[in-house]
C-alpha cells in the first residue's frame, strides 16, 4: 500500500511541476522573467497560478506606449485617423 502512495505523490509532483512550467511560459510571454515565476508557482501552488494569470502584459503595454509616442510625434495625424486605426477590427492579410 505504501508503494501506491509513493507513486501517487510522484505523479502529483510531476503534474505540479508541469503546470508550473506552463504558467512560467505564460509569464514569459507577458514579458516577465520565466525562472522567477516558475518558483512562485512551485512554492505557492494554486495561488501562484492565479498570480501569473493576474500579471499585466508588459509587451502589450510597451507596444501601446510606442504607438502613442509615434502618434504624438506625427503632427499630420488627426484624431479621426487615430480613432480609425484603433477601432479597425480587420485582420491583416496573410
Amino acid at each position: 500500500m505504501t508503494g501506491v502512495w509513493v507513486v501517487v505523490c510522484i505523479v502529483i509532483i510531476g503534474v505540479h511541476c508541469f503546470l508550473a512550467s506552463e504558467m512560467s511560459d505564460s509569464a514569459k510571454s507577458k514579458g516577465h522573467p520565466k525562472r522567477k515565476y516558475f518558483y512562485v508557482c512551485v512554492c505557492l501552488g494554486l495561488f501562484g497560478y492565479l498570480c501569473i494569470i493576474a500579471l499585466p502584459d508588459l509587451k502589450a503595454r510597451e507596444q501601446r506606449e510606442q504607438l502613442l509616442a509615434q502618434f504624438q510625434n506625427d503632427k499630420s495625424t488627426t484624431k479621426e485617423n487615430i480613432h480609425a486605426l484603433i477601432q479597425d477590427d480587420k485582420l491583416p492579410p496573410l
